[in-house]
């Protein structure tokens, strides 16, 4: 025979068992794709040496998410953006040597890799928005692309609310993609498909161009 006393602890071990498991997710689940507006101008497929090309963000704190209308409340936010421009004439991929960047809002830094040299992207955040804009001094002719990315594997050990569907419920993933203004395809077909560089034929088609924000141009004397 169960009495009273027995009722009333089972009833609070399953309440407590309840509100440890049940925690309520948000509603954009165990995956969150944020979709971050940028632009580049001027908007051209040729530059001389000397030209400078602008790259520039000015988006809400209320952030896009992929496939969703809802959008999410960003605030202190790290979105751990990096810049790459490459030259992509031949069969080899080469990254300028000592660029010369115009920063107007915002910080940008140079990081060398072992491979590459990425340029790490720090937003200005104000009461309502995050802005970027910098230019870069075109200084060596070819053909070029670029692209803002963010990295994954740090993503994955970054602490913000917005990284948590609900209390200690981590996403199992966070992605970050640029969407350029001025990405089309014709552009992507006509200029970037011009390069030999092997490997990025084979790994970057357009959806990827378009998710890092590539834009393609000619460097002339």
């Amino acid at each position: 025979m169960v009495t009273s006393l027995g009722r009333f602890f089972s009833l609070v071990g399953a309440t407590l068992f309840l509100a440890s498991c049940g925690c309520r997710q948000d509603s954009f689940g165990e995956q969150l794709e944020l979709v971050i507006p940028i632009e580049v101008k001027p908007e051209q497929d040729s530059f001389r040496l000397g030209d400078t090309l602008w790259i520039s963000a000015d988006f809400s704190k209320n952030v896009e998410v992929r496939g969703q209308e809802k959008k999410i409340y960003l605030e202190n936010f790290n979105f751990f953006a990096s810049l790459v421009v490459s030259e992509i004439s031949d069969t080899v991929e080469r990254y300028i040597p000592n660029p010369t960047f115009v920063v107007r809002k915002g910080e940008l830094e140079v990081l060398p890799l072992q491979t590459a040299i990425s340029y790490p992207m720090y937003f200005v955040e104000t009461e309502t928005a995050y802005q970027f804009e910098a230019g870069i001094v075109l200084k060596v002719p070819g053909l070029f692309h670029l692209g803002i990315s963010s990295s994954e594997s740090v993503l994955e050990r970054y602490e913000h609310p917005a990284m948590y569907a609900c209390k200690n419920d981590r996403r199992s993933q966070v992605q970050i993609y640029y969407q350029n203004s001025v990405t089309n395809e014709e552009r992507y077909e006509r200029l970037f498909l011009q390069t030999e560089v092997d490997y990025l034929l084979e790994l970057v088609d357009f959806q990827r161009y378009s998710d890092y924000g590539g834009f393609t141009f000619i460097v002339t004397e």
